[in-house]
């Protein structure tokens, strides 16, 4: 009888061992605001895009990541990660540059997300991109002269015709 007492209050109290020192789950996500830039604000490709945001969590902020993205959520610069904050809030900033000449006009998205280990917040703001305009440098004019020589001219943008290479019958096929 006294073994069963003994082994009933060693169950309870390891049950209460366990129990009690649970951790605590962190269920409030942190907060985040932008400091800039401006909403509809409008940038060039080739100009860099300068973010700064306001950052906050109960617990502890583990991560921030800056992003452009377009309207399929695709990333159209590397994402800029900060990580490394020894408070509760933080003034966070980065800075994106634009210089993929391929990247089209329209409207984009700064997102920003805070991460604080087990729960997340993004936040977007709206902006406009303007592609760089292309410009034709110039054309290439080829020329098979009797079919043993091609000449290769080139016309500039201001048209004129600029003196290239004559080649012989060994680069007929090629052209």
């Amino acid at each position: 009888m006294l073994t069963s007492r003994i082994s009933f209050l060693t169950i309870i109290f390891f049950s209460l061992l366990v129990f009690s020192c649970k951790k605590k789950k962190d269920d409030q996500r942190p907060s985040i605001e932008f400091v800039y830039p401006d909403t509809y604000g409008n940038y060039l490709v080739f100009e860099e895009v300068s973010v700064q945001a306001e950052v906050r969590d109960d617990k502890y902020i583990e991560f921030v990541s800056f992003e452009i993205i377009d309207s399929n959520n695709a990333s159209i610069v590397p994402e800029e990660l900060k990580s490394g904050f020894g408070s509760l809030e933080a003034d966070v900033s980065a800075t994106m540059s634009l210089d993929d000449i391929h990247i089209d006009s329209g409207i984009y998205h700064i997102k920003v997300l805070v991460s604080d280990g087990e729960n997340e917040r993004a936040i977007f703001k709206e902006i406009s991109i303007t592609e760089e305009a292309l410009s034709l440098e110039r054309v290439l004019l080829l020329d098979n002269e009797n079919n043993l020589q091609t000449r290769i001219d080139s016309l500039g943008a201001d048209l004129s015709v600029h003196q290239g290479v004559m080649l012989g019958s060994d680069f007929n096929s090629a052209v």
